[in-house]
């Protein structure tokens, strides 16, 4: 209800200074402020573009040691403390051409002899000609002058110590991490947005660029911050909640327009009601995910943290604070993903590794040899010209099965030519015929090889008799099917967890991890095989 309320406050329209300054200020009466029809009265803003001339009392107490005074200004200016000039910034002119500008900030000494208790007069001489858009404010700071010059230091310290995590994050993310997946690239993206944005908040801290950069720095540091506003939810959405969250990030998207609308250029009214969004936004999706994911919760934990900071401390360091603490959760939850993905890079090796003994195992293996080798014999005897085909029918088939034995893909022609060299030496073997027909193959899909010759056996072995196969594929909505029909009569029912099946099954889990699924059963013509892949995660068996 508080952000509910913070939003619609923000959006009323007010007249709303961020300006802080000694005393009241006046216009002087003579300076040009006079022909814009400024009278004598507080100036909280400068009134437009021009030369101005600016006084104020101030009333010290006590004697100050190493008196100070810091100005903050947008345009060049010249500082007068009871009639004594102790500093400028740039050169103040009457015209753009006069004008040179200066340091944005300055820090200047005070003479013990003028810093006396006491009243005092202050007069500022100021020029914005060179302003390039919006309000020209300005800021008078007194007190000691060391202390004037090394305060900003301390937040920025802190404040860079945190920009430099998010530096090494996102160089880590960005080079060191698994770039195949996206969700690395776009935390690391985040991170570096975040250092980015840090470094252009605090830069005038110990950067005293000249005021006509001002706007400039306010306009990226505003583009930077929309940026986070967007990227953080699609992060969470995309690792947390990838079924749902695109519903979520239309309506954050969308009101943020709107208020990129009704703020534009206002920019702590934007980057607070942005932030706003992207923590409810962010914290939603992390609520939805939390109830069926562990991860989530951790998340979720770091994102009501990060809101609490939002209420105890300045928007300036709650938000780099709070999200700084849901980066480094998010850091070690993709941390832990990573080394179990490692893990399991490790253990697909070794499997890859079992499966190639595997695939010479499931040619070479003793009773295929000797009965082909049986039968070759007979044909030498009997018919010379069937032993020669038989020989170079088997040379072609195993010259195939050692070409595959590297691979974890290969092209469907190559894998349709493999089942059909077994076919060939199964129709000598047995002296029989068999058919082999094909319905929609797209030559440049590819597949893990022997696991059509796998279905090709299974066939041959558990129907009698078999007329022939049938091979087709299809692809719609993600997903790719392949059907191979063994056109004959089950002997009897297939064995659920043969030896057969399980390469089948290890393979397709070594190139499609859980996006996969199979299964087989009797069908009008014979015996149907189903092989299914997922392009969709979300898709899974």
């Amino acid at each position: 209800m508080r952000t509910v309320l913070l939003l619609l406050f923000l959006w009323l329209p007010t007249a709303v200074s961020a300006q802080e300054s000694v005393g009241m200020w006046y216009v002087q009466p003579g300076g040009e402020a006079i022909a814009s029809g400024i009278s004598s009265g507080p100036v909280p803003n400068l009134p437009g573009r021009g030369y101005f001339h600016l006084t104020n009392t101030l009333t010290l107490s006590r004697k100050v040691p190493q008196p100070g005074v810091r100005v903050t200004a947008l345009g060049a200016y010249e500082l007068y403390w009871d009639g004594v000039r102790i500093g400028s910034s740039g050169q103040v002119g009457r015209s753009a051409e006069e004008e040179v500008p200066g340091p944005m900030t300055a820090c200047f000494p005070l003479p013990d002899s003028l810093a006396q208790p006491g009243t005092h007069a202050l007069a500022l001489r100021i020029s914005n000609y060179l302003l390039p858009k919006g309000a020209s404010w300005f800021v008078v700071s007194e007190g000691t002058y060391t202390d004037l010059i090394t305060k900003p230091f301390l937040p920025a310290l802190a404040m860079h110590t945190l920009a430099g995590l998010f530096l090494a994050a996102a160089l880590y993310f960005l080079f060191v991490a698994n770039r195949s997946d996206r969700s690395y690239a776009l935390f690391s993206g985040i991170c570096g947005l975040f250092f980015a944005l840090i470094v252009l908040e605090y830069l005038r801290a110990y950067y005293f660029y000249p005021y006509t950069f001002q706007y400039l720095r306010l306009d990226l540091i505003q583009w930077l911050t929309l940026a986070l506003c967007v990227l953080i939810p699609v992060f969470f959405a995309v690792t947390l909640l990838p079924e749902k969250g695109r519903y979520i990030l239309i309506g954050q998207l969308a009101l943020l327009a709107l208020l990129v609308y009704r703020f534009y250029g206002q920019y702590d009214r934007l980057a607070i009601a942005g932030a706003t969004t992207m923590l409810l936004t962010s914290t939603g999706i992390a609520a939805i995910a939390a109830v069926r994911s562990g991860p989530a919760r951790w998340v979720l934990g770091s994102l009501v943290l990060a809101g609490i900071s939002a209420v105890l401390f300045p928007f300036d360091y709650s938000l780099f604070l709070g999200f700084g603490l849901v980066i480094l959760v998010q850091f070690f939850l993709l941390s832990r993903r990573m080394k179990d993905q490692r893990r399991a890079v490790e253990e697909a090796r070794l499997l890859s590794a079992r499966l190639q003994t595997e695939l010479l195992k499931k040619q070479i293996q003793p009773h295929y040899l000797l009965n082909t080798l049986t039968c070759l014999a007979e044909f030498v005897e009997e018919s010379p010209e069937k032993g020669v085909a038989l020989i170079f029918a088997l040379s072609r088939e195993f010259s195939l099965f050692f070409r595959f034995v590297q691979e974890k893909q290969v092209p469907i022609r190559e894998e349709i030519e493999l089942c059909r060299r077994h076919l060939e030496v199964m129709q000598l073997r047995l002296e029989a015929t068999y058919s082999w027909s094909e319905e929609g193959i797209l030559p440049a899909e590819t597949i893990p090889p022997a696991v059509l010759h796998t279905l090709v056996e299974n066939g041959l072995t558990h129907c009698r008799p078999v007329y022939g196969f049938h091979l087709s594929f299809r692809k719609e909505n993600g997903i790719r099917e392949y059907v191979l029909i063994t056109r004959g009569r089950p002997a009897h029912a297939f064995e659920k967890e043969g030896t057969g099946t399980r390469y089948l099954k290890a393979r397709l889990t070594e190139s499609y991890g859980e996006r996969w699924s199979f299964h087989s059963g009797p069908s009008p013509e014979g015996w149907e095989n189903h092989i299914q892949l997922y392009e969709n995660t979300d898709r899974r068996r």
